[in-house]
């Protein structure tokens, strides 16, 4: 491939699980050495080891119990500086864009997807950072592209901060 044709991503953001029981899974996986980088009512949570992020969400018939259905409970997710333009190649390569969200610091704070719990100090890499609250800007809210690669996988782009 042409470097003109290349994605803007810069490598993987965070990858997704669904577990039984977040609380056991979230203090299993800090044993390990993880952190919380953030946790929300939705039930959800982000955690971060070196500048690794896994995102950890009950099993979906949970999610579904609780009101939230997410669009992609096991995916890998890809972080980018320019969105656009990876959604461009992805339409360039003919690769199906299934949906894109934004998200701002007030959707983050609404009673079903309220942060409970965040880093603490703040950690200093920008990936980590970026995924933890939504900008103050209202002007710079999260985006995300979702898509599935040939064999159904969840794939998400991110561009945040």
């Amino acid at each position: 491939m042409s470097l003109e044709r290349r994605m803007k991503m810069k490598g993987i953001e965070h990858t997704c699980i669904s577990v039984s029981d977040l609380e056991r899974s979230i203090e299993f996986y800090k044993k390990l050495g993880f952190e919380i980088l953030r946790k929300t009512t939705r039930p959800h949570a982000m955690m971060y080891l070196g500048n690794d992020i896994l995102e950890i969400i009950p099993r979906l018939e949970d999610d579904r119990r609780n009101g939230f259905s997410p669009p992609f409970p096991y995916h890998i997710a890809f972080y980018t500086d320019d969105l656009d333009e990876d959604v461009r190649r992805l339409n360039e390569h003919g690769i199906e864009i299934l949906q894109v969200t934004t998200m701002s610091r007030s959707q983050q704070s609404s009673p079903d997807a309220r942060i409970i719990e965040h880093a603490e100090p703040e950690p200093s890499d920008q990936k980590l950072l970026g995924c933890m609250i939504p900008s103050e800007d209202e002007d710079q809210p999260w985006r995300v592209v979702r898509f599935k690669d040939p064999d159904g996988i969840n794939l998400e782009i991110w561009q945040r901060r």
